[in-house]
């Protein structure tokens, strides 16, 4: 076979290439290697449909085959584990992994079905990654452990040092479903470092127990490649004042002495050395919001909590901006100097930006980028609120396009989308910053004007509105001319909730739609009562 190598053609980027199966990730378990080897070749089919543009369902159809191979592969290795009574310890933390991975699955394929092209890359990159990790380490173990078991030979046997070192490299900061497990297991090797420390006069007990805890911390390592952090906060704690300004915060910020990193902390700060990462100091580590945040820290721990999470902005090296989750954990016996505080960080940079595309795509129109009805609903509220508050009034314009069906049956649905867009750009161009245009659907746009004085000052910004609508428009050398039907409805004057000034001012609207179209009308009681 070839050696194990990553070729970023499969997945059509450069960045984050895909495995090849080879000898080199081979656990010498023939059973589990041919579905490993599967595992491998659905994901390369994967990378193979993400590169040619397949449409979200057929990546979705190769992900599922995926996901339910994944689910038969953990159930075959679960059956050997029972049938061979692997040990505990090992399959305790192998189903636990198996779950973890799992619930990744489950939430990546919810984004994939919706949004192929905004998760392939990170999803393609993290199968491959924890696909490795999991084969070179928990699976490789329990290859060992079966082979013990049933007094059989592996057919390979686990390369060198080098090369498991080589593969590492290959990891990235894990998904935030690995933390809880994580923080777990870091919590767990400190009791044991404080236990051993009272243990030393019986020394076979201490050597067993080091074992342990070197297999223990071995496996934080290896097998979860979270950044860790050794920490001396005692400088911190032995200020004769509690630091509140920024200038003090970051003064005792500086006194926190870094004892030690692991390789993931390292490479999550982009420094080559803890030296270099000390030389660098908290001013170019943090930025500002993480004062607030130590302050809080600082103050969890000097009234003896033992845990403390938070989440802060970090800069590395090279100046990039991320943001991390981090949990802290004072060594136990060191609380009353916290000379020893383990901190393990996360990079939930790239989940934080899709959260942030999503609740952005969940509160806008998809294509002009305006706010769209439900965004609209929850500022209209909000400016009531404030109107009652005040005696501010607010005016509601609903606009609906004239005659905008014959646009699209002429020339296109194209067309129409690009007036569309003009037309919510001309809006843009008329308004405050203050106020609000937003579109609720077809050729419906709505305006949100606060602090107006009366119905005339709506009715004048109406008319600016009106005026910019109907200037021609240039649609790819297509010239257009539209008009537009306008409804005005005025807080508190035409209703008081948010529900009643919306239908009046669509009403409004409606009246001048069959009055001619290409006007504007104000809400009267002349036109009639609006139920609630």
């Amino acid at each position: 076979m070839q050696n194990c190598r990553r070729r970023s053609d499969d997945f059509g980027m450069s960045s984050e290439p895909v495995l090849e199966w080879s000898d080199r990730i081979a656990v010498g378990w023939p059973e589990i290697d041919r579905e490993h080897c599967e595992l491998i070749r659905l994901i390369a089919e994967l990378g193979g449909m993400n590169q040619r543009g397949a449409e979200a369902s057929v990546l979705y159809d190769v992900f599922k085959r995926l996901r339910d191979y994944t689910l038969y592969h953990f159930r075959t290795e679960a059956a050997l584990m029972r049938r061979h009574a692997v040990a505990a310890s090992h399959a305790d933390m192998h189903l636990h992994a198996h779950a973890g991975f799992v619930a990744c699955l489950d939430r990546a394929g919810r984004l994939i079905e919706s949004r192929p092209e905004d998760v392939a890359r990170n999803l393609l990159a993290f199968l491959t990654q924890w696909l490795v990790h999991h084969i070179t380490g928990v699976d490789a173990e329990l290859a060992r452990l079966l082979a013990t078991a049933t007094g059989t030979h592996l057919t390979i046997q686990p390369g060198d040092a080098a090369a498991d070192e080589a593969l590492r490299q290959q990891l990235v900061q894990t998904v935030s479903a690995l933390y809880e497990s994580i923080g777990e297991r870091t919590f767990e090797l400190l009791e044991l470092n404080h236990q051993l420390n009272h243990e030393i006069e019986r020394r076979e007990r201490i050597e067993t127990a080091l074992r342990r805890s070197e297999a223990r911390f071995a496996a934080l390592y290896k097998y979860a490649p979270v950044a860790l952090w050794e920490l001396d906060w005692e400088r911190v704690l032995a200020r004769p004042d509690v630091p509140s300004t920024d200038a003090e915060l970051l003064s005792a910020a500086r006194d926190i002495a870094l004892l030690d990193v692991n390789q993931a902390g390292l490479q999550q700060a982009g420094c080559a050395t803890p030296e270099e990462l000390r030389e660098r100091g908290p001013e170019r580590v943090f930025d500002g919001s993480a004062l607030p945040v130590f302050a809080q820290a600082l103050a969890a721990l000097a009234e003896g909590r033992v845990s403390f999470e938070a989440e802060l902005g970090f800069t590395r090296a090279d100046g990039s901006r991320r943001r991390l989750a981090v949990s802290l954990f004072v060594v136990p016996g060191t609380a009353a100097r916290l000379d020893r505080v383990i901190a393990a960080t996360l990079d939930i940079t790239d989940i934080k930006n899709a959260e942030a595309r999503m609740r952005h795509m969940a509160m806008h129109d998809s294509l002009t980028d305006l706010p769209n009805r439900m965004l609209l609903s929850d500022r209209m509220r909000q400016a009531m609120r404030f109107g009652k508050r005040t005696g501010h009034r607010l005016a509601v314009v609903y606009i609906d396009l004239d005659r905008f069906k014959p646009v699209n049956d002429h020339h296109g649905h194209a067309i129409g989308d690009l007036l569309l867009r003009q037309v919510a750009h001309r809006l843009l161009g008329v308004l405050r910053d203050s106020d609000t245009v937003a579109r609720i659907g077809g050729d419906e746009f709505v305006l949100l004007l606060h602090d107006v004085r009366d119905i005339a000052d709506a009715r004048a910004v109406a008319v600016k509105a009106h005026a910019a609508l109907s200037q021609p428009y240039d649609i790819d050398g297509t010239r257009l001319d539209i008009s537009s039907s306008m409804g005005i409805a005025l807080y508190p004057d035409h209703g008081t909730d948010e529900l009643t000034l919306a239908r009046r001012a669509d009403q409004a609207m409606y009246v001048a739609k069959q009055s001619g179209r290409n006007g504007i009308v104000d809400w009267g009681p002349g036109l009639g009562e609006v139920q609630p």
